[in-house]
């Protein structure tokens, strides 16, 4: 049988971000395969004309900012669990699996721009106090308004991201998913070359992957390949058991 490789929209849509055409804009492009044989010289397909018409990338939601400390799944010298945007400006916010331990929120994964709080009132201060709290699944915001913050325990299963083309590979723990609501579930992250699947509470006894490579959620399906790196809003939609993958300029 003929190798074939099938592209989704969502797929070809982000190879034609990362040639920087403009979105909404039809434009010319040309396909060709090339096939390498070890140390050989590389052969060449004859080119193919196609006619696209890229779509923007969906609306960021990613912030600068998240929390760390012996706490959050990477501990204090780990990638830092991300804040997201919400419906109010400057209110940020996340959910999270914490352990016993203590938190602070800081941002761009480094010290320079951080926030503890001193005497335990919660009020922000720049530089102050961890933040101590205990075993839990949590949402905690993050107000830059008024400099306050608020952790709420929550019954919320998480979902996250594990794979090889993930920052915490395959051992995980996972890259959380942020829940925007009608069971979809978003994420911003960086991905190098490699695969992906979703599942849930960092545990594979409930876990989806693509078998088919149609943008369809499958239990216990195939791995998800990414084959191009980059910055990635990943969204996943468990009432219609569908995903997409939008890599941002």
């Amino acid at each position: 049988m003929p190798f074939q490789k099938v592209f989704t929209a969502q797929q070809l849509n982000a190879l034609l971000i990362t040639l920087e055409l403009a979105p909404n804009e039809e434009a010319q492009v040309k396909l060709k395969i090339e096939v390498v044989l070890s140390s050989v010289n590389s052969i060449y397909s004859e080119a193919v004309d196609l006619t696209v018409t890229p779509y923007p990338a969906l609306s960021d939601i990613s912030t600068t900012w998240g929390i760390v400390g012996d706490a959050t799944p990477n501990g204090w010298g780990g990638l830092d669990v991300p804040f997201y945007k919400t419906d109010i400006d400057n209110v940020f916010a996340a959910y999270v699996h914490l352990i016993d331990g203590e938190i602070k929120f800081r941002e761009n994964n480094d010290w320079t721009v951080n926030y503890g709080d001193t005497g335990v009132d919660g009020t922000l201060e720049g530089g102050g106090d961890n933040i101590v709290v205990t075993a839990g699944t949590y949402y905690i915001t993050m107000n830059l308004n008024n400099l306050t913050y608020t952790l709420e325990s929550s019954t919320e299963d998480i979902w996250g991201l594990v794979g090889d083309a993930t920052p915490n590979a395959w051992d995980g723990p996972d890259w959380t998913l942020y829940p925007a609501g009608n069971d979809i579930y978003v994420t911003y992250v960086d991905l190098i070359n490699g695969q992906i699947k979703f599942r849930l509470n960092n545990d594979w006894g409930v876990n989806y992957g693509d078998t088919g490579v149609d943008g369809t959620l499958e239990a216990g399906g195939d791995n998800i390949d990414i084959t191009v790196e980059g910055k990635y809003k990943i969204t996943m939609d468990l009432f219609n058991q569908t995903y997409t993958l939008e890599l941002i300029p």
